[in-house]
């Protein structure tokens, strides 16, 4: 399935199953949930590897905003 990553808006595709791409990816249950309620949808494989890459970072920057 053709999708559009929320994030950049580049098209990529997604299996929406056990076979997609993103399997190969580990996500903390901190930035999971952090994705969630950023985007609706799925991300290209760019954007969740730039989240993952610069999670610390980026939960840092989220807690700050909440205080």
């Amino acid at each position: 399935m053709i999708k559009v990553c929320e994030n950049c808006g580049k098209e990529f595709t997604c299996a929406h199953n056990s076979t997609c791409w993103c399997l190969k990816y580990t996500v903390s249950r901190e930035l999971s949930d952090y994705l969630k309620k950023s985007f609706k949808d799925c991300l290209c494989e760019d954007c969740l590897s730039y989240f993952i890459k610069n999670d610390k970072e980026i939960l840092t920057k989220e807690k700050t905003k909440c205080k």
